[in-house]
């Protein structure tokens, strides 16, 4: 389960945004909070609002590493475009992103790692 902390660290935003994307995606895509004292969803609700239908336990642990935010990818060092740059290929699906209602575009380390120089 993950508290609403636990969601703004993975999705690299503040509590209050969290709140909100949680808040857009309550009854949409199967994100249901979960009752009880603190608020909680279910990992595998949070990824089917991704679009990942179904996520294998075995890669669980890389799944919930935080994504990474477009000021992320742009350091030179590390895939050496600009954030204008990477939000385009994410538009265009040019590399793999999750587009949060809320944010800015993000991404999984494990799903972009090839990509980079």
């Amino acid at each position: 389960m993950a508290k609403i902390s636990d969601l703004a660290r993975y999705w690299n935003v503040s509590r209050p945004v969290a709140e909100k994307i949680c808040s857009y995606h309550d009854g949409r895509y199967g994100l249901q909070l979960v009752h009880g004292k603190p608020k909680r969803y279910r990992w595998a609700d949070i990824w089917a609002a991704e679009g990942y239908s179904i996520v294998a336990e075995k890669n669980w642990r890389a799944m919930k590493e935080p994504l990474l935010k477009t000021a992320d990818l742009a350091d030179p060092n590390v895939f050496g475009r600009s954030e204008r740059s990477i939000r385009r290929l994410a538009e265009i699906g040019e590399i793999p992103s999750v587009d949060l209602p809320i944010a800015d575009y993000r991404f999984r380390a494990i799903e972009i790692m090839h990509l980079l120089p």
